[in-house]
């Protein structure tokens, strides 16, 4: 079946606001310091852990209540709360001048933001068990579209006065608040997926007309002869009695048992709750590590550079996902190119700290070759988060569907994921910390 490829380009577009605004913050979150919350330098992780975790923790507690709310008022409307509240959190971020604003924003984004999960389901609506799989691999993609976005605003536009003088040092808001023109420009982007949705994004919920009922048994009483045999009319009646007893028995009939969703659906859940959980800590890591100084095992980069790897580390996993994926997937299954790529990641993650030794000074290595190093390292571990989020978020799909169960096990997914999302980055942060004392 075709997809509605407007329609579908409409939900990414919503979709791709999330990660936008996820992770803007990535290449600058150690101005954490300049607010003053503590004075011992190796704590300041610490504190970037619990700003980059309350964004999850507030979308883990809102996630249900905003998918039970677009069962009710439905899905459109959601999605427009949703863009809004991130685009006007977003800006306000930019004018944080305290460690206490900062959080509560961040909060308050998390809060009014449950579109993912609401996305899906829209997704899983314009969509038949003949193209879902096709237009569910559309959702990471814009993801990692995001991901590329994100960091490289951020990096390129964190204080704009200091780094490029000539066009923003006069400017005094731009001095004063060395982080709003990322933010802005951010906020700027979601404004436009909000005005987009506004403008034609449609509703997704089909609710049950009772109408529709009535006009079909009315359009079967039109055609019923008007003069029947004793006999055949006999026979009408008992078949519409027997169809009223099945039909009663099937309603009255006990749901099958289960915590939440169905016991087939949650080893699949939880392997994409642990996947997000070891992801999130890596994105958060991967910026306080190369911004680490050198003698400390870092690579000493500054916002610039950190955002220009992330970009470039992100636009592999989009080569990953346009090129390698629909291939593998179809050569081993879902479930086989997801145990591969996460044994392939072990040494991935084992090596990439041993890249401080290209930055050591004196040592005769050049800037390309730890350039090299670094992009190969971050490179194939966000390449192979892709293979393995694409394929676990397919396994969650044919567990759900096979139970029966699409719309319940997306949401606990989600929810699952928001949480991970939200312990994750508090114990980087704090391991982090716990290594560099």
């Amino acid at each position: 079946t075709p997809l509605p490829r407007g329609q579908l380009f409409l939900i990414c577009a919503a979709r791709f606001a999330e990660p936008v605004a996820l992770t803007v913050l990535f290449p600058f979150m150690y101005f954490v310091r300049d607010f003053k919350v503590t004075d011992d330098p190796n704590q300041t992780a610490y504190y970037v852990g619990i700003l980059a975790s309350v964004f999850a923790v507030s979308q883990f507690i809102s996630g249900i209540p905003w998918g039970w709310l677009s069962d009710r008022i439905g899905r459109r409307p959601v999605v427009l709360l949703g863009l809004t509240t991130t685009t006007i959190c977003t800006l306000l971020f930019g004018f944080s001048k305290s460690y206490a604003w900062a959080i509560t924003l961040r909060v308050l984004a998390g809060l009014g933001n449950g579109n993912v999960a609401v996305l899906k389901s829209m997704v899983a609506e314009i969509s038949d068990q003949t193209n879902q799989a096709r237009a569910f691999s559309f959702i990471p993609m814009t993801y990692v579209l995001g991901s590329i976005v994100g960091p490289l605003i951020g990096g390129l536009l964190a204080d704009p006065a200091q780094h490029y003088p000539d066009t923003f040092g006069r400017i005094a808001l731009f001095r004063q608040f060395p982080y709003l023109l990322p933010c802005l420009v951010c906020s700027g982007i979601t404004f436009c997926s909000l005005l987009l949705s506004l403008l034609c994004l449609e509703e997704t919920l089909v609710c049950a007309q009772p109408e529709r009922t009535f006009s079909r048994t009315t359009s079967d009483n039109e055609r019923r002869p008007l003069l029947q045999s004793s006999a055949s009319a006999v026979r009408v009646q008992d078949d519409e009695d027997d169809a009223i007893r099945e039909s009663s028995a099937a309603a009255h009939s006990p749901a099958p048992r289960y915590f939440l969703i169905p016991n087939a659906c949650w080893p699949s859940v939880l392997f994409y709750a642990l996947l997000s959980f070891q992801s999130i800590i890596c994105d958060e890591l991967t910026p306080l590590w190369t911004a680490t100084p050198v003698a400390r095992g870092g690579l000493d980069f500054d916002s610039k550079r950190i955002g220009t790897l992330l970009s470039i580390c992100a636009l592999v996993t989009l080569a990953v996902q346009l090129t390698l994926f629909a291939p593998l997937q179809f050569r081993l299954g879902s479930l086989r190119l997801f145990q591969l790529s996460m044994l392939l990641a072990v040494p991935v993650y084992v090596l990439l700290p041993y890249s401080n030794l290209l930055a050591q000074p004196g040592d005769g290595h050049t800037v390309a070759w730890l350039w090299a190093a670094v992009l190969a390292g971050v490179g194939a571990r966000l390449g192979l988060g892709v293979l393995s989020f694409t394929s676990v978020n397919l396994i969650v799909l044919d567990t759900a569907r096979q139970s029966g169960a699409l719309g319940v096990t997306n949401a606990v997914a989600q929810c699952m994921t928001y949480l991970m999302r939200s312990i994750g980055p508090t114990i980087g942060g704090a391991l982090w910390s716990w290594s560099l004392a």
